[in-house]
């Protein structure tokens, strides 16, 4: 059997538990928003990107989040930023996800054709971009949000698990506070 010498040495006053409780939550709460954040974007029909490269520049730093709404190509105009899987930039050997801003839309035998580029570029980017019927276009730009969330989703995930390790802990020693409170009853009822 498992004894906890801090409950003897408080005398079984476990006055500390409600602060872990509400640690556990507050862990709980977090993790269960940062899972759910893309979720409940999609239901809007929208999507969260984080960007980890400088190619736009200041106007979408390094780090930050975005989030993107799907819009029809032909409503598309030169100078929106749009969200594309870039078949020329590769990680790993796949095509990427590339957040640049639209400097010419032209028809085509293939559809309509996006002719972008990052702001910070010098170049623009070596092949047109076939728009898709409902193109991601980006609505909001949230500085550091990416970090946050992509560092979020680490932590929540180690989060999970050490919410439930304490939380099992938590049982275990709430379990043996009860049980030293009722061997003290029963002490007592006995010397008396």
């Amino acid at each position: 059997m498992i004894k906890f010498k801090a409950c003897a040495r408080y005398g079984g006053d476990a006055h500390w538990l409600p602060f872990v409780q509400a640690v556990l939550a507050v862990l709980a709460v977090a993790v269960i928003a940062v899972a759910a954040a893309p979720h409940v974007l999609k239901l809007t029909g929208r999507q969260l990107a984080v960007i980890s490269g400088s190619s736009m520049g200041t106007a979408i730093p390094n780090g930050s989040g975005l989030i993107t709404r799907p819009t029809k190509a032909e409503s598309l105009r030169a100078g929106d930023v749009i969200l594309f899987t870039a078949q020329w930039a590769l990680t790993d050997g796949q095509p990427t996800n590339v957040v640049h801003r639209l400097q010419l839309i032209a028809p085509s035998s293939r559809g309509l054709l996006g002719y972008t580029a990052g702001d910070a570029n010098v170049l623009a980017d070596p092949e047109p971009v076939v728009l898709g019927e409902q193109q991601p276009v980006v609505v909001s730009v949230v500085p550091y949000l990416g970090f946050v969330y992509s560092s979020a989703r680490n932590i929540a995930q180690g989060a999970a698990l050490a919410s439930l390790l304490l939380a099992g802990l938590l049982l275990l020693l709430k379990q043996r506070a009860s049980s030293l409170a009722v061997t003290r009853r029963q002490s007592g009822e006995a010397s008396a």
